[in-house]
Formats: structure tokens, sequence, C-alpha cells
């Protein structure tokens, strides 16, 4: 039964790959944008009918065979499976490969604490269907039970696929998002080769980062989420919007700070964008699935979240104390000079050459704010909140706050004049030697 159970998931996962491919395409999206997309698609679809089985109590088995089944009769109408061709770009393939050899350097069996006290713990539960629901209990608190079900459920399924727990699994999902955003960065800016290039060495050498994607945290995921969302944003492919709410919801059925990613987008919307009612639609159908499905996991299984709950008449002392304000902008600037210096040397570098900011970039500014709104009422010691997370919030918006920077930027221009100084500087050595 376990072979069958790998086969059909394998089966299943690379047909529903192939159908949001031809899905993506038919909207005229980006060649790799509609493989990352796709792949992300699928894996989330593959993911929430693993959780779905174990809510209704299905058999895994029958629920994959009839899915098979519609496949099948899909391909029997219409052949949506066309041949991929990306060009073989030598220097990027020699690229993800250090990336790679880079990405080992960081790993560490069954990751950081999130990773082996959340993730790979609830993982554990959710494969074995008889007794998932355990993981709620009172006892198991301290494992934030409450945290959403899609990412554990990507690595039971696998594993199940697998017929056991291995550690490779959630180290292979961890290596494959950070790859996707390495990817994705250069994909962007591919007319301009050299751009590319040098975006994907800044964050491949980019430690903290990448010893964060290493950790298999989940807040790598939500970075992945938040610069897809601004790609749509910024390129407005058609029905962009749609797409856009299908991967807020992805996020904030990664984590509980993916809704913050679909209230930042919604502000934007209504407070910037024409036609706002519309558009605002759009985004809400797109992320009604994931999201309704999320919000009955809340309420019929998870227990209250610990900030919320922790809510009480002094949180309006907490608003009240501009010491507390201090803090935390202290505390975030320290650490986007510590953390995320690299992110201030593309800015020092394009400053220059920005004719205008895209506005898009207003939607990492409401994220930004209501993640610092948190620690404002934050129940917990506030700098050992701030200390334990503000880096990784920070992980959430730097590929997008990267992207939409040098997206605004001449990039022709900048170009040019970092040829300039590089000539200059080789010339000043030679002149030396």
């Amino acid at each position: 039964m376990e072979i069958v159970i790998s086969v059909l998931i394998f089966t299943n996962l690379m047909l529903t790959y192939l159908f949001c491919l031809q899905v993506f395409y038919s909207f005229s999206y980006e060649k790799y944008l509609s493989v990352f997309l796709s792949l992300i698609v699928a894996t989330t679809w593959m993911a929430t009918n693993y959780t779905a089985s174990l809510i209704l109590g299905w058999n895994f088995a029958y629920l994959l065979s009839l899915m098979l089944l519609v496949y099948l009769a899909v391909l029997y109408k219409n052949n949506f499976i066309r041949k991929l061709k990306i060009v073989q770009d030598k220097r990027l393939l020699f690229l993800v490969w250090v990336a790679f050899m880079v990405f080992t350097i960081f790993t560490v069996r069954w990751g950081a604490w999130d990773a082996w006290s959340i993730w790979n713990l609830h993982a554990k539960f959710m494969y074995y269907p008889e007794i998932w629901t355990t993981m709620f209990v009172k006892e198991l608190s301290w494992s934030h039970a409450d945290y959403p079900l899609l990412f554990p459920a990507a690595i039971a399924m696998f594993w199940r696929s697998m017929h056991g727990v291995y550690a490779f699994v959630p180290a292979s999902i961890a290596l494959f998002t950070y790859l996707l955003i390495l990817i994705t960065i250069y994909s962007r800016f591919k007319d301009h080769i050299k751009v590319g290039i040098g975006l994907l060495i800044l964050l491949m050498l980019d430690f903290n980062f990448v010893a964060i994607c290493a950790s298999q945290f989940a807040d790598s995921l939500i970075a992945c989420t938040y610069l897809i969302v601004m790609i749509l944003m910024v390129e407005k492919p058609k029905h962009y919007l749609l797409v856009a709410g299908i991967i807020c919801s992805l996020a904030l059925s990664i984590k509980n700070e993916g809704y913050v990613l679909l209230l930042s987008l919604c502000l934007y919307t209504l407070l910037y964008e024409d036609d706002r009612l519309a558009k605002l639609k759009g985004i809400l159908m797109g992320a009604a699935p994931l999201f309704l499905m999320a919000l009955f996991i809340k309420a019929t299984y998870a227990p209250s979240n610990d900030i919320m709950a922790g809510q009480s008449i002094s949180t309006f002392d907490k608003l009240l104390d501009p010491y507390r304000y201090f803090h935390i902008l202290r505390f975030s600037m320290e650490t986007l000079f510590a953390k995320y210096y690299s992110f201030l040397i593309v800015v020092l570098i394009c400053v220059k050459n920005i004719s205008k900011l895209s506005g898009e970039y207003r939607i990492l500014f409401f994220s930004f704010v209501i993640y610092l709104g948190i620690y404002l009422i934050t129940p917990r010691e506030l700098l050992w909140h701030m200390s334990t997370s503000m880096k990784r919030l920070f992980h959430h918006l730097y590929p997008a706050a990267i992207y939409i920077v040098v997206q605004s930027t001449d990039l022709t221009e900048v170009t040019e004049r970092l040829s300039i100084k590089y000539l200059n500087l080789k010339q000043s050595i030679k002149s030396l030697l």
C-alpha cells in the first residue's frame, strides 16, 4: 500500500505541475516565473489535499486515485503537456552549483530550533493520520500548535511517499526555496545579465541570508511569497491579482505572518489603485480557498495565538509608552545595519539612478509597520521577543525589497557607471604595480 501511495503522490504532483504550467503559459507569463509558480502551486495543492484527508479522516490513497482519474480525463480531452525549453546558461548553472555548496556549509541536520521544535515536530504528528490531532494538546503548547499546517503537511506528505521520516526532506525543501529566490531574482533582470548575476552573487554571499534559509525556517518560504507577489504587482501579467491572492493565501497557510502580506496588499489596493474594489475582489477571490481552510483549522483544532491571547488592559499603556517606540525603532535599525547591510549597499549603488521608486514598495512598507506594531503590543519581554524574531521578519522583506529597488533603477546607467569605476580601479592597480 505504501508503494501505491508513493506512486500516486509523485504522479499527481507531476500532473498538477504540468496542468499549472499550461495555465500560466496561457496567461502569457514569463517562462521562469511560470515554472516556479507551477512548482509552488502544485506542491501547495498536494499538501492541502493531504491536510484535508487528515481532517476528513479519508484514506489519502483513495483521494489521490480520484484526483488521478480527473487528470487522466483532462489529458484525454486536452493535450496540455508542452515541451519546456529553458536556455541553458552555463554561468547560471555554475553559480547555482556554487550557491548549493555555500548552502551545504550552513545546513544543520533537522534544522535550527524552530525547524525541529515546530515544523518538523508537527510534520511527524501529521505523518501518522491516527494521532495527528494530538499535536494540539496543552502539553505541546510550547511548539506553537496555532501555526498553520501547510509546511509540515508538505513534509509529512513526502515522508509518506518514502515510507519513513527522513531529515533530507525538510532540508531539500529549504534548498529548493533558497535556489528559487536566487533564480527568480536573476530571471527578472536577464535583459541586464550583469545585474542579474551580480544580485545572485550578492545573495549567495550574504551569509546571514543563507544561514536563515539553511536553518529550515518557514521564513524563507514567506520571503519567497513576498518576492513573487511584488513581481506580479510590478509586472502585471494576465490575471495577476487572482494569482497574487493565491500566493498571499499560500503565505498565511505557511505562517501567521502571511496574514500581514494579505492585509498589506489589500491596503495598498484600496489606497492607491484605480478601480480598487474590483481589484480587491480579484485578490480576495484568489485568497479565499486556502484562507477559509486556514480559518477552519484555527477555529476547529488550533489553540489561540499567544500574542492575541496575551492582550489585556495593559496594551493601552504599551501603546502610549514612548520609550517602547524608541527601543523598537533602535533595534530595527541595528538589525538592518548589522544583518542586512547588503541591502544598503544595493540602495547606495542604485540611488543616483532611481528615476521613480515603484509604488508597490508601499506593500513592503505596510508590512514593516505592522511587524513593528506587533512588538508594541507583545505580551512577551520586548527585548527577548525582538532578539529572537526581528532578523527573520527582515528576512521576509529582504529579497522583495532588493527587487523593488533594482527594478526602479536605470540599469543601463548603473552598469556603465560601475564599468567605468572598475576600469579606473584596474588602471590604478596596474600603475601601482
